[in-house]
Formats: structure tokens, C-alpha cells, sequence
């Protein structure tokens, strides 16, 4: 379980966003249905790192679940680490290393999980435009993109912009980051750094969106 150390310290962090993108802390939820309640399709959510398997946390598979876990959370500045978007009835698409992109329910995305949801401030039609183009990606079978994930993760801390890496996107394959900016194009969530190349994280810092809510998982750290 979280102790009350991290809690605060997520807590803090929290109300840094906030203030950050201009607007009071975001209302907490602590169960899945009054967390869809305030969501809209086309919100995203930004969430903490998925904890080891449970019964492996000491294999190797736990052990480099908790080593790539710290390091995003280093890269990335907090605990939030991994995005999604909220598709409607109750449901998200997202994509994870060692998976294919996919929709799966709120529920199993958010399982043992914290998340903060924030609003693109865009016109409607745009949000249905983005839920389209997270659907083809579905269709189409989109993959894991380890190299852009490597990219992102050497542009954060350096500062770089990365356009020079345009030239290597692949279509076919994302990162949970530039699925959101791939799905919002045109939106500039961060002035300062190539669309491709965002981290989840962004997303929260971004004035280009609203906190819709925090929700805090009675189950993170039972997995």
C-alpha cells in the first residue's frame, strides 16, 4: 500500500499541476464510478506506474518492472507516468510495452493505479476527431515503439526538441504519449517539444488542458 509519505508527496505534487496550468486542485474520487461520472470521451488520463505482478516482485520480471518504473519516474519528474484516453462508456484505449494497442474497461486500465484526468481545451469536433483517429490505430494494430520511447526519455532531461526525428515515425507504432498527441494533432500541448517526443507527464502541465479529477485507488500497491 501507499504509505502516507507518498501520499503527501503525491498530494503536493497535485497541487503543483494545479497551479502550474492555473486552476484550484481538481476534485478526488476514490471509486471508479464517481471517476466516470466526470469524465467525457476524449479526456486523458495520466496515471502512476503499474506495480510488479503480483507473487513477483522479487523475479526478474518484478525486478525490471521496479528498475523501468523508478527511471520514468526520474525522466518524468513524479509519479505520473503513463497516458491514456477516455473513449465513453466507461472504457479507455491505451497502449503498454509487451502489448498491442487496444480498448479495454476503465476498470482493468486503472487497476491498483492513481490517475489524474485533464480536458484538451478543444472544440468538440475535434475530440471526435481524436476518438476517430484512436479507433483506426486500433484497427490498424498499432504496436509498442521502444525506439520513440528511448527518444522521449533522451529528450526530457536534455531539453532537446527533437525534430530531426521525425523522419524515423513509424505510423504503425506508439508510445502512450504520442498516441494521445498523434490523436490531437495540431493541438501544441508543449511549445517547447516535438508532439512525438511528449511524455505523460506533459499532459499535466500542458495550458492547453482543464483538471477534470484525481482519483485515488483504495486497492494501488495491493497487486
Amino acid at each position: 500500500m501507499v504509505s502516507p509519505l507518498q501520499m503527501r508527496a503525491m498530494r503536493l505534487e497535485i497541487g503543483k499541476i494545479a497551479e502550474a496550468v492555473g486552476g484550484s486542485s481538481p476534485p478526488t474520487v476514490n471509486s471508479i464510478a464517481a471517476l466516470q461520472k466526470r469524465m467525457q470521451p476524449g479526456d486523458i488520463l495520466v496515471m502512476t506506474g503499474a506495480p510488479p505482478p503480483k507473487g513477483k516482485e522479487n523475479t526478474p520480471v518484478g525486478l525490471v518492472n521496479k528498475l523501468f518504473g523508478a527511471a520514468s519516474r526520474k525522466l518524468q519528474g513524479g509519479e505520473y507516468v503513463h497516458s491514456a484516453v477516455y473513449t465513453g462508456k466507461g472504457h479507455i484505449t491505451e497502449i503498454r510495452g509487451g502489448e498491442d494497442m487496444s480498448r479495454k474497461p476503465l476498470k482493468m486500465g486503472l487497476k491498483y493505479l492513481d490517475a489524474q484526468v485533464v480536458r484538451p481545451n478543444v472544440a468538440p469536433r475535434k475530440r471526435q476527431q481524436a476518438l476517430k483517429k484512436l479507433d483506426k490505430f486500433v484497427e490498424e494494430g498499432a504496436t509498442y515503439d521502444y525506439k520513440t520511447l528511448g527518444a522521449a526519455a533522451v529528450a526530457g532531461p536534455f531539453g532537446l526538441k527533437g525534430k530531426s526525428y521525425r523522419s524515423r515515425i513509424n505510423d504503425n507504432q506508439l508510445i502512450c504519449s504520442n498516441m494521445v498527441s498523434r490523436a490531437y494533432s495540431g493541438v501544441k500541448f508543449n511549445k517547447d517539444k516535438d508532439p512525438e517526443l511528449m511524455m505523460p507527464a506533459d499532459f499535466l502541465r500542458s495550458h492547453k488542458v482543464s483538471p477534470v479529477a484525481t482519483f485515488h485507488n483504495p486497492d494501488r500497491g495491493a497487486g
